[in-house]
């Protein structure tokens, strides 16, 4: 496994999302903050006790960008690969088995799942949106979906991601 920088800060990150509801992870392009911070989640004990596992979306604009990082998680993870799994919309599922608890999503998928099933969050400890300055009428959606959540769901944390959002 190769080292990516956002490694360095692993403690500090997983020390942040435990503490607060909501975190703004800031980092160059290419530091592996899509690609470790999901693995570095579901190493880590759930934030509130009351669930009995980790279970997260991670979503991402594009669709290609969703299907080509749940692969190349699932490679550079193998113990893991079982626990990621992708989902899109049009009834579009891979690699889900009964111990997937993490799900790359796209924006737009997401959207529609917080919309009309948000009790489906209600088992969710985190929701990792990816991008997020990505500015596009399902990020602001999702933006505003999320807030409503946040007061709604005392337990989940969520994390907003990106490499030139000004935090």
């Amino acid at each position: 496994r190769i080292q990516l920088p956002i490694d360095d800060h692993e403690e500090t990150i997983l020390e942040n999302i435990r503490n607060h509801r909501v975190t703004i992870i800031h980092g160059e392009t290419g530091c592996g903050k899509s690609s470790r911070v999901p693995v570095m989640l579901l190493n880590a004990p759930p934030p509130d006790g009351s669930l009995g596992k980790v279970r997260f979306f991670i979503s991402q604009p594009r669709r290609i960008a969703a299907k080509a990082l749940v692969e190349r998680v699932r490679s550079c993870e193998p113990e893991l690969r079982d626990k990621f799994a992708l989902r899109m919309g049009h009834g579009w599922k891979e690699y889900e088995t009964k111990d997937t608890q993490a799900y790359f999503v796209t924006t737009g998928y997401l959207v529609r799942l917080l919309a009309n099933h948000p009790e489906r969050f209600d088992s969710c400890t985190h929701l990792v949106i990816d991008e997020v300055h990505e500015r596009s009428v399902d990020t602001d959606i999702l933006c505003l979906l999320c807030r409503r959540l946040l007061e709604t769901n005392r337990t989940i944390r969520l994390v907003l991601m990106s490499a030139t959002l000004a935090t």
